[in-house]
Order: C-alpha cells, then structure tokens, then sequence
C-alpha cells in the first residue's frame, strides 16, 4: 500500500451534518452542502472538499454515525455566510498535523476498504500510532463529472501521533 507521511495544517470549514448509516447519510451531507453552496447569490471561493465520518461502524450504531460533508473557504468568506446556515450546517475548524495519507484512485464507495487496509495491513508493519483524537479525513482531489468516477482521486487520511505509545 503506497502511503506518504505530511503535515496538513488545519482547515476552517463550513459543514453539512448527516446522522446515520455512511453508504446514505454522506451522499445526503453532499447533496446538501451542494444544494446550499450552488443556491447562494454570489458563492464563494473554495479551497478545497473534505468529508469524514466522526464515528467508528464497528463501535457506534449505524443511526448514530455522523459524517460531516466539509468546503474549505476563506475565514473571512465563512464568517460572512456563518449566521445564515440551515440548521444541520455549521462552521468549524478541522484540526491539522501529521496524516499517514493514502492517494485513492476510483469510486467513493471503495473508501472503507483502503481505510481498512491502511488499520490492518499498512499500520501494524509502520512505527505509527494512530492519533484517534482527529478525525481522519477524506480530501476531495477532482471533480468526478468531469474525470469520470473511475478516476477520481481521494486523499485518505488516518492522523498519527508524534510519539509512539
């Protein structure tokens, strides 16, 4: 598995919420983060589109997981639209520091499968310890309407400590 070390500083975000099962609450997280974003008068910049599930399927129910749909803008962008956000979007700021980051070529559903990879396969021959107080992030790279989901290409990013337990 082909996994680079990189320090990622944080990110100031506006966010949709979903409560539930991943495969359905992170494509409605989207479509409403979209929906909101397309339908503002004069949309601002983004940075850059990040998704992550806050809890673990293994331990949480799956109506209780909660999956946030993130856009990356300008602080000065987010603090303008902060007041007039629906009720299950927000603003916040994703923590940074060092990811173990896997580059994803294909479709989002085959997300789990390489964050499963990289627990069991990839971290037990590292010297890394995951840091399980940040979340671990999907980083949205391109646009697959316009590359084709077969080549869309997603940062997977499990956060890891400095210092081994």
């Amino acid at each position: 598995m082909d996994i680079r070390i990189e320090d990622l500083s944080s990110r100031n975000v506006i966010y949709s919420l979903e409560v539930g099962p991943y495969a359905e609450k992170a494509k409605q997280a989207w479509n409403n983060l979209w929906d909101w974003y397309f339908g503002l008068p004069n949309p601002p910049a983004m940075k850059s589109c990040i998704g992550y599930g806050l809890d673990s399927p293994r331990i949480i129910p799956a109506d209780m997981l909660r999956y946030y749909a993130c856009m990356e803008m300008d602080t000065d962008a987010i603090e303008d639209l902060q007041n007039d956000l629906p009720a299950s979007m927000g603003r916040l700021s994703i923590p940074g520091g060092r990811y173990a980051i896997h580059q994803m070529k294909g479709p989002y559903q085959d997300m789990p499968q390489y964050f499963m990879k990289m627990h069991e396969e990839w971290l037990p021959s590292s010297d890394k310890v995951p840091d399980y107080s940040r979340p671990f992030l999907e980083i949205y790279l391109n646009n697959p309407n316009e590359v084709g989901i077969e080549n869309a290409l997603t940062d997977l990013c499990m956060p890891i400590r400095e210092d081994r337990i």
